[in-house]
């Protein structure tokens, strides 16, 4: 019973984090039709999600991963640069080399 818990626990979290990725896209739509560029909407997305990992750390929600969120609206946009800074904490293995 404990293994079936966890898988279903697994399988909820992978389909929360691949909803929370399509949200982020539609974000930076939304953002566009709010009259930001697509650059300074990836951005700004990208930030929040940043800042939302320095914040909570690993407090995160269950199924959430904002590093790995970022670094997949980055991927779906790889024409647009990284908004981080060098030196940046977030610099983690989920987003080198998108």
């Amino acid at each position: 019973m404990w293994v079936s818990a966890v898988y279903t626990l697994s399988g909820v979290c992978r389909e929360m984090l691949a909803s929370e990725m399509l949200a982020h896209r539609w974000a930076v739509q939304v953002l566009q039709v709010w009259n930001d560029s697509e650059r300074q909407a990836v951005q700004a997305t990208v930030l929040h999600l940043l800042a939302l990992q320095r914040l909570r750390g690993d407090q995160q929600a269950v199924g959430r991963s904002y590093c790995a969120e970022a670094a997949d609206l980055l991927r779906h946009y790889p024409y647009q640069p990284d908004p981080r800074t060098p030196g940046d904490p977030t610099r983690g293995a989920e987003l080198v080399g998108r």
